[in-house]
């Protein structure tokens, strides 16, 4: 298991039970994943894994998923149909310098 999984492992072992359960409602699997550096199978590949996680401890938490900077197209399909019930895509847009 690599560190970024025991990581989110920690997370989830911790926030999906008492005394957190119910008052936190989602866990962001990645922030800002950086997809035009990280192949977007790995990025789906830790998803997965994330998705797994959070399902096995606790089925009412929401996970979110940021969208890694590449088109809503590239995660049409992606997670499965039988998660996307329980799943947000966090989209950040980033205009540059407003002065």
């Amino acid at each position: 298991m690599s560190y970024s999984q025991q990581a989110l492992k920690a997370i989830v072992d911790k926030y999906s039970a008492a005394p957190y359960a119910g008052t936190v409602v989602a866990i962001e699997i990645l922030n800002e994943p950086d997809g035009d550096y990280l192949p977007q199978e790995l990025i789906q590949s830790f998803y997965s894994y994330g998705i797994s996680i959070i399902r096995q401890a606790n089925n009412n938490l929401l996970f979110v998923m940021q969208d890694a900077f590449l088109s809503l197209y590239d995660w049409a399909y992606f997670p499965s149909s039988s998660d996307r019930p329980n799943g947000v895509i966090d989209t950040h847009h980033y205009e540059g310098d407003c002065l």
